[in-house]
């Protein structure tokens, strides 16, 4: 829309107004485009019944991280890091006649994608693996709090007594309260509103490479909202500058 064209021309010094990009979007009849998807109704297969099948090759492991200095590892707005926040949650997507399973841990504060992983099934092991993943890159934090909604990946013991392990808390949205897990949901939903859903994917593997493209624009290029039209990186960059 046109918040974030006017935010990434003034983060790349255009110089320009709003006014000087509106006026020729105007002028030529320009819109937000929006890809039509007919729903059809397909069932989604229940992790069970797929929990024999392998996990995915290509893109496992995929991450785009940023290493903070000093201790502790995700961003919080409390000084002493006392209420340290990652989000995380689960979506699939179909390619071909296979289901693919996205999971992702997002920096409440920042709003960056510090971890994900991609799989044929959404086991326990997917959730597991990728905070794993994800806490290693950030230095293994302290006071961390780790969210999710109540899918039985997220309530598991497997993942309760990792968490426990490395000391961290667990939260979790309310039942039938998915809004709780509103900064992961938001994430998927761009990402399917603008690499997904635009694209005809002719293999897993590419598939992998649109995600680890969508992640790495998603923290280095794409202006959020939520971060007064900053990108996460260069909220994470200016809030590190305020600090020195």
């Amino acid at each position: 829309g046109l918040p974030n064209v006017s935010a990434s021309l003034v983060h790349g010094q255009s110089g320009l107004h709003d006014d000087h990009i509106l006026r020729p979007v105007q002028t030529h009849c320009l819109r937000q485009q929006f890809r039509h998807v007919t729903v059809h109704p397909v069932e989604v297969p229940h992790p069970a019944q797929v929990a024999g099948r392998e996990a995915l090759g290509c893109g496992i492991g995929g991450l785009q991280v940023f290493r903070r200095r000093g201790s502790g590892a995700f961003f919080s707005s409390a000084a002493d890091h006392s209420t340290d926040l990652a989000v995380s949650d689960i979506t699939y997507f179909r390619i071909k006649d296979s289901w693919m399973y996205l999971c992702a841990i997002i920096d409440l504060f920042s709003r960056r994608v510090v971890g994900y992983r991609i799989s044929r099934t959404a086991s326990t092991w997917l959730v597991t693996t990728t905070f794993r993943d994800a806490y290693a890159e950030r230095g293994n934090p302290k006071n961390l709090t780790f969210h999710s909604d109540r899918g039985g990946q997220y309530i598991s013991d497997a993942l309760s007594k990792l968490l426990q392990q490395f000391g961290v808390k667990q939260s979790f949205s309310a039942t039938a309260r998915p809004h709780d897990n509103a900064v992961a949901e938001a994430f998927f939903a761009s990402f399917k509103k603008e690499e997904a859903y635009r694209r005809e994917y002719t293999s897993e593997q590419s598939y992998c490479k649109s995600v680890a493209q969508y992640v790495q624009f998603y923290n280095e290029l794409r202006p959020h909202r939520t971060l007064k039209y900053k990108t996460p990186q260069a909220f994470e960059e200016a809030y590190w500058a305020s600090l020195s």
